[in-house]
C-alpha cells in the first residue's frame, strides 16, 4: 500500500468520475504509480473513461448508424466514444496505466540503481584516496 494510502477524489469530477476514481484508485496508489500533483492529471483521466463508458453504452443502445427521415449516417455519439477512448488511452499513458508506460518506468528505476552502483565505488574510492591523501 502506498504510504500515503489512497487520496480521496478531487473536486470538479463528475458524479461518474468520483466512482471511477474509486474503482481504479487502489490499484494505482498502492503500486506508487501516482504522487500528489498527479491527481489532477488523473482525475481527468476518470472523467475521460466516464465520458467514453457512458457514450459506448449509447451507442450499444442507438446503435453505430442513425437514420432521420432522407438521412442515414454514422452516429455522431460512436466519433465521440472514439475520441473519449483515445485521450483516456492518452491520460492512461501520462499515469503509468498501460504495460508500456509501466514497464518504461522500470527501465527508468533499472537505469537510476544502475547509475547508482556505478557511482558508489567510484565516490567510495575518491573518498578512500581522500583519505590517503590526507595521511
Amino acid at each position: 500500500m502506498s504510504k500515503i494510502g489512497i487520496p480521496a477524489p478531487i473536486k470538479g469530477l463528475s458524479t461518474e468520475g468520483r466512482k471511477i476514481w474509486k474503482e481504479l484508485a487502489p490499484a494505482v496508489f498502492q503500486e506508487d504509480l501516482l504522487q500528489a500533483p498527479d491527481y489532477a492529471t488523473f482525475g481527468v483521466l476518470c472523467d475521460t473513461l466516464a465520458d467514453y463508458r457512458r457514450l459506448r453504452n449509447k451507442v450499444i443502445k442507438d446503435g453505430s448508424t442513425i437514420s432521420k427521415e432522407h438521412y442515414t449516417g454514422a452516429n455522431p455519439d460512436a466519433k465521440l466514444r472514439d475520441e473519449a477512448r483515445k485521450q483516456f488511452l492518452v491520460y492512461a499513458k501520462e499515469c503509468g496505466m498501460t504495460y508500456a508506460a509501466r514497464h518504461a518506468l522500470r527501465l527508468d528505476k533499472i537505469k537510476a540503481d544502475t547509475k547508482e552502483e556505478k557511482l558508489a565505488p567510484k565516490t567510495k574510492k575518491a573518498a578512500n584516496v581522500a583519505l590517503f591523501a590526507k595521511g
